[in-house]
């Protein structure tokens, strides 16, 4: 009787897997082909900061983010941004370090430095959303570290640049720009206590932050936890949108050879692309052009070239190690590609390389690479965490409105 009752379970458990699998499969097509996603938010300012308030349908949980728009960039002392986000979660809050409140409550936290900004941000359940808000706000405007909580952290830091990668050569490219988000171990090693406690007293500021809500809760909920922190009247300024259209939709309207964006694509490259400026080093060559404008298409042609590398390589065993980026700041933008050197070839021959798969784009190229950015647009938007970094990120770049033309063009 036992045996019976467990090959019916078992029985049981397998068709369900199957049924759920069939389901998902069918989601899965309804999603990638018919799934579209309309975000709107309303913009806000209590004197100089500024409140993006983004309508969630998450009637669980909801997002937060500070958002400091002194980064990497104007450190004195390479590494001092980076080591103000370790050192955010030490601050303490009624006697105990910040990382405990969320951490206890169940939420997601973490932070991040880049050239321009620096980020940090939760994902919450509703019902302890204002409570880890106040100990987020806390942390921000109430440095409470000490010189053993800076220690600690500076050999964190340091163990993280001497195990990880850093590039130099992408930063010589554009020095005059950005600075390593990480620091260096020597600067690193420089800054102590009463430096880093100056930095942040300098630094964290009203007037420095904007603050990134993505929420069902209504926008009046939250008003007296900001207003605990940042004096003043919050002011409406205005509302936004951003569509993402369904596969069909962009189907439809983008991809043919007589399309205008197809058109203004090739138009863009026929102009912009005429030659790279470049910088070697033992193994690399780096080809590199600096641009302020057309981010979007410079994005869209750096996942063409990474595409088209990947698929000769595969045809013709070229052997060739080529990666291609596009990197933003708000002083200017770099669209890098780095090949490394083979059988002691000349600059020029990597360049013919670069141009003759940039010669050989077409429609079906621009396709491929606008619908796996829209895809990862589509990823990136769809769950809450990577939601509130992701859009803090497009905020602190001011780039939503090149994001906004790119997904409805």
């Amino acid at each position: 009787m036992k045996n019976k009752i467990n090959k019916k379970s078992n029985l049981i458990k397998i068709i369900s897997f199957l049924t759920f699998f069939i389901i998902i499969f069918n989601l899965k097509k309804i999603y990638s082909i018919n799934y579209s996603l309309n975000i709107e938010y309303d913009i806000y300012q209590i004197n100089y900061t500024k409140i993006y308030y983004v309508k969630s349908s998450d009637n669980l949980l909801s997002s937060f983010s500070i958002l400091n728009n002194i980064g990497a960039y104007y450190d004195e002392l390479s590494g001092q941004a980076h080591l103000c986000e370790h050192i955010f979660f030490k601050n303490k809050y009624n006697n105990t370090y910040i990382k405990y409140t969320p951490s206890n409550s169940g939420a997601y936290y973490n932070a991040a430095t880049f050239n321009d900004f620096i980020i940090f941000y939760f994902t919450s359940n509703n019902k302890y959303i204002l409570k880890n808000i106040d100990t987020f706000l806390y942390s921000a405007f109430n440095p409470s570290f000490n010189e053993i909580d800076v220690n600690t952290e500076k050999n964190v830091v340091i163990t993280e640049l001497n195990t990880g990668y850093q590039d130099e050569n992408i930063y010589k490219i554009f020095s005059k720009y950005y600075k390593p988000t990480g620091g260096t171990v020597n600067d690193i090693k420089k800054i102590d206590y009463n430096i880093l406690y100056n930095y942040w007293k300098s630094n964290y500021k009203p007037e420095n932050l904007t603050i990134i809500i993505y929420s069902s809760l209504p926008f009046h909920y939250f008003e007296n936890s900001i207003t605990n922190y940042f004096k003043g009247e919050i002011k409406y300024i205005k509302k936004e949108k951003i569509y993402l259209k369904n596969y069909q939709e962009i189907k439809n309207s983008l991809y043919n050879p007589d399309s205008n964006f197809y058109k203004n694509f090739i138009n863009f490259i026929n102009k912009e692309i005429k030659d790279f400026n470049t910088l070697e080093n033992q193994d690399y060559f780096y080809f590199y052009i600096e641009t302020k404008n057309n981010i979007i298409y410079y994005d869209l042609l750096s996942e063409i070239i990474n595409k088209k590398y990947e698929d000769s390589n595969i045809m013709n065993n070229d052997n060739l190690e080529i990666s291609s980026s596009f990197i933003p700041t708000k002083l200017a933008n770099y669209f890098i590609i780095k090949i490394k050197k083979t059988q002691q070839k000349e600059a020029n021959f990597y360049k013919n390389y670069l141009f003759n798969i940039i010669n050989s784009i077409d429609y079906k190229d621009l396709e491929y690479a606008y619908l796996k950015s829209y895809s990862d647009y589509l990823y990136f938007f769809s769950s809450n965490f990577d939601f509130i970094q992701f859009f803090s990120f497009l905020v602190g770049l001011n780039i939503l409105g090149e994001i906004k033309k790119f997904l409805n063009p």
